[in-house]
């Protein structure tokens, strides 16, 4: 499991997005992600994870996701959990 906590801003919408929790299962080919947001996404929400190798770029619909408020905050944040089938490059 890797805990990315730094924030990053959309440009020129002014969202943060910050990576909560980031966890790969290579015996399982699963990558789970965690994601905090400022901005409440429509409800299924399936974004696509793009994933950079090298000079080649993958594209990953979930297999699994969903949202919902982001506990123990005073800030309206939204937490999205998605599980994507990550084949090994």
């Amino acid at each position: 499991m890797t805990d990315l906590s730094r924030a990053a801003t959309t440009p020129g919408a002014g969202r943060v997005i910050r990576v909560e929790r980031f966890e790969y299962a290579p015996a399982d080919l699963l990558l789970r992600l965690s994601v905090r947001l400022s901005l409440e996404l429509a409800s299924p929400a399936s974004p696509t994870l793009f994933v950079r190798s090298e000079a080649v770029e993958h594209e990953y619909s979930p297999l699994l996701a969903c949202t919902g408020r982001a506990p123990l905050t005073d800030v309206e944040e939204w937490l999205w959990r998605g599980a994507f089938a990550i084949p090994p490059t």
